[in-house]
């Protein structure tokens, strides 16, 4: 996932049933050093979805998504410390897991778990999280109260302190 680049690209020939050569055009990289971009197509894994428009360039280190691209294509992306998730309609297609200051997806492998993540996406610790680490007993009041728009009704059986709250303490 990258949100400096402005298309999808990879230098993996194999991803693509099929390849429009491209003879003209380059990229540029952080570090300011250039690819050239020597085809164009769309890639789609055995249980994932299309992905449009991703351009094969040579001298590429890693495959990348754009996610202004994706952003484009009306895909929702969320970010936390642990994954990224990218939706349409509300449906998870890939989930990306962060490995240091990278969030890597294998699009295969993504399809695997987007069950789990669904499932954990409602999870009170994720709430608390995305709250700003907020107490379980605040968490649960506001539940109960309705107070916060789009919060859903979740069960708040776990008082158990998350690991970065166990280390602030």
């Amino acid at each position: 996932m990258d949100s400096a680049c402005s298309r999808h690209m990879t230098r993996d020939d194999s991803l693509f049933s099929s390849i429009t050569k491209i003879n003209s055009g380059k990229v540029t990289f952080g570090e300011n050093s250039k690819g050239k971009i020597i085809g164009v197509d769309n890639i789609q894994g055995r249980s994932s979805p299309l992905i449009e428009k991703v351009f094969l360039v040579n001298s590429l280190k890693h495959s990348v998504l754009s996610i202004n691209q994706l952003c484009d294509k009306s895909y929702k992306i969320m970010f936390n410390h642990v994954c990224c998730l990218i939706l349409k309609n509300d449906k998870v297609l890939f989930v990306g897991n962060r490995k240091e200051n990278i969030y890597k997806i294998k699009i295969d492998a993504s399809m695997r778990i987007k069950n789990y993540i669904v499932a954990s996406i409602n999870d009170n610790f994720l709430w608390h999280i995305r709250l700003g680490h907020i107490s379980m007993d605040i968490l649960s009041k506001l539940v109960k109260n309705k107070l916060v728009k789009g919060l859903p009704h979740i069960a708040l059986k776990n008082k158990k302190l998350c690991d970065v709250c166990q280390i602030g303490k």
